[in-house]
């Protein structure tokens, strides 16, 4: 800060000397009006009032059309009224419109008196002012408001290096341009209500309205480049917090990209803990990067949050006394987060940075955007658990991943095997249809499909016993026909031939028809592998239950495997022939009768392997909880 303030000492300082030096400069000559310094003060906070801003990181650049007053003035003013009028315009535009902080509007200040007293020097050594303004008089104005430009672009610069900002040289060069480019349409606009009003008073209205169409057009042009950042916010928000692998990964890229959006001071988040009631996971940025993530008591966290959120709704507030990671804000968006309609924690927002503005209903909208994200990763078990939660997870996953290596070297060969099948047929049809017959083409796509269906299945019956690991499995019972449902499984099924004729017809059943049908599904497809050559289908109805029996002449199962047979990735026979079977069907098979408030069991009798499905026969009168079996 020493160094700056220095500046401004010497910025300052050569103010000063420049007005010394052009002190008691006359007007020019033959003016047609004369310009009061409080009349240019009224012309600088018009231009400072309709600046358009464009961001680049934290610091702001402006583009106005203060230009216009300039050559007013340099054409219409005493040296000195024009001095006085555009320091005072723009202290009241930059104290009270943009709220800059001591030392910037100091600065600010400081370098406008330099720069006006420099343009008024280019204008006065071009043009001598001894006749009516001209082709040279118009370069003088155009080289004044570029020299003044020149000087303010170059000091603002040096500032920026010596807080310890960089800006490259190609983003120097490039805002310098567009402002160049700017400064001279202002300027030629600014000439143009010269010449109006020293050569055609009447006619000097039509000034008015180039200026007004330019400030639209900036204005358009700001707003569009404003949306299209916005969308590429929303995408990268979007992509970084699906992303995101843990709770306090997903929590410091919301915040980030909460700072770096909107501009924002200091962020704060805070999200109810699950495992320890009446605690809050709070997590905590500032604009230095500094940040903190800790649990802390409900209670102990400012209920300021809370009670703002409590109508489930997003809120803008300004106040000078709310406390934002340690923090006073003089202004802060507050959006809750909510699961499922509930709330489960509160996205804090505050102290827009820089000096130009504050929050607006945009800023707000994107903010509701991002919390809507992060809803969603919270809504997807992303963020549910806290961090002690998130180290057993870990432990968990890890002992999940050791014990699912031996299945995945088991079944490896069971799923590439109908995949090859498949990939090689479809590849010989591909390249070598027209030598194969339309019978051979026929015989090629039947095995395709049996191929398909059958990797379907095995797909089908992983989906279920994972979701019933993490007790995500849904069934949804209904009134059926035990009967037709295994007939039509039986017409769709070419593993084995099963002798219906023990079946009467409507049968009644209670119970999900799609987990049915793969139940049935299953036991037949371990029929036709590991049975014998009969397999029979019966139904009876004992004690309120219906019992489906598939019984087969095969040899049955060893007594000290029968348990084992209901285990995930447990088999009890392994045929080398044996192809597409991973050990799930019987366990997937069980979990989903027990789910239905029914059961599968293996009996041996006589010379048959029999599993016995059993079933409701109908809809309970009373509400019957079911208890969601242990994992397998």
């Amino acid at each position: 800060m020493v160094m700056v303030w220095s500046l401004i000492a010497v910025v300052t300082l050569g103010g000063v000397s420049e007005a010394l030096a052009i002190n008691g400069v006359g007007p020019i000559p033959g003016r047609p009006i004369a310009l009061h310094w409080w009349h240019l003060a009224l012309l600088y906070l018009g231009a400072e009032m309709t600046v358009v801003h464009f961001h680049f990181r934290s610091n702001t650049h402006s583009f106005s059309l203060s230009e216009i007053p300039l050559v007013l003035g340099l054409f219409f003013a005493d040296p000195m009224a024009l001095i006085a009028g555009q320091l005072l315009g723009n202290a009241i535009a930059l104290a009270l419109g943009r709220r800059q902080s001591p030392i910037k509007l100091v600065f600010n200040l400081a370098q406008f008196s330099l720069t006006t007293g420099l343009a008024i020097m280019v204008f006065r050594t071009i043009w001598m002012a001894g006749e009516a303004p001209g082709a040279v008089a118009w370069v003088a104005a155009g080289v004044a408001a570029l020299s003044s430009l020149a000087l303010a672009n170059a000091l603002i610069h040096i500032v920026i290096r010596m807080t310890g900002g960089h800006q490259p040289i190609e983003q120097v060069v490039e805002v310098f341009s567009l402002s160049a480019v700017g400064s001279l349409v202002n300027a030629m606009f600014g000439i143009n209500a010269v010449a109006l009003l020293w050569f055609v008073p009447g006619a000097a209205w039509l000034s008015v309205a180039p200026p007004m169409i330019l400030y639209l057009a900036y204005q358009a042009y700001t707003a569009q480049r404003l949306e299209r950042s916005r969308l590429e916010a929303v995408y990268d928000a979007s992509r970084r917090l699906h992303a995101s692998p843990s709770v306090d990964d997903s929590v410091v890229a919301a915040a980030e990209l909460a700072m770096q959006i909107l501009q924002a001071e200091c962020v704060e988040l805070a999200l109810s803990s699950d495992d320890q009631p009446g605690t809050v996971v709070l997590y905590t940025m500032v604009e230095s990067g500094e940040s903190e993530l800790a649990v802390a008591n409900a209670s102990a966290v400012a209920p300021w949050r809370n009670e703002l959120a409590a109508g489930h709704r997003p809120r803008y507030v300004a106040s000078p006394v709310l406390p934002v990671a340690g923090r006073e804000a003089s202004e802060a968006m507050v959006v809750p987060l909510k699961v499922e309609g509930s709330l489960v924690g509160v996205f804090v927002v505050a102290n827009h940075v820089g000096d130009v503005g504050s929050f607006t209903s945009g800023d707000l909208n994107l903010l509701v955007t991002l919390a809507d994200q992060l809803s969603v990763s919270l809504e997807n078990g992303r963020l549910g658990d806290s961090l002690a939660m998130m180290t057993d997870l870990k432990e968990q996953l890890e002992h999940e991943v050791k014990a699912r290596d031996e299945f995945v070297a088991s079944v490896s060969h069971e799923l590439r095997t109908p995949l090859t099948a498949i990939m090689g047929l479809a590849s010989q049809l591909w390249t070598e249809q027209e030598s194969f017959s339309e019978d051979e083409v026929s015989e090629f796509l039947g095995l395709i499909a049996g191929q398909s269906k059958d990797l379907g299945h095995i797909i089908e019956d992983l989906l279920v016993s994972a979701r019933a690991d993490t007790g995500s499995l849904v069934v949804k019972p209904d009134q059926l026909k035990l009967d037709a449902e295994l007939r039509s499984v039986c017409a769709e099924s070419d593993v084995v031939d099963v002798d219906l004729s023990l079946i009467e017809p409507d049968m009644p059943g209670w119970a999900d028809p799609i987990r049915v049908r793969q139940i049935i599904r299953n036991l037949l497809t371990n029929a036709g592998r590991y049975g014998g050559s009969q397999v029979v289908a019966e139904i009876d109805t004992i004690g309120g239950l219906s019992v489906l029996s598939i019984r087969d002449d095969g040899p049955g199962v060893p007594t000290h495997q029968i348990e084992a047979i209901f285990e995930p990735y447990e088999r009890a026979h392994h045929s080398e022939g044996t192809t597409a079977s991973v050990g799930l069907g019987l366990a997937v098979s069980r979990t989903l009768a027990r789910l239905q408030g029914g059961d599968l069991v293996y009996r041996r009798r006589g010379e048959w392997t029999v599993f016995e499905l059993s079933l409701p026969a109908e809809e309970p009168s009373a509400t019957i909880t079911v208890v969601q079996p242990e994992r397998m």
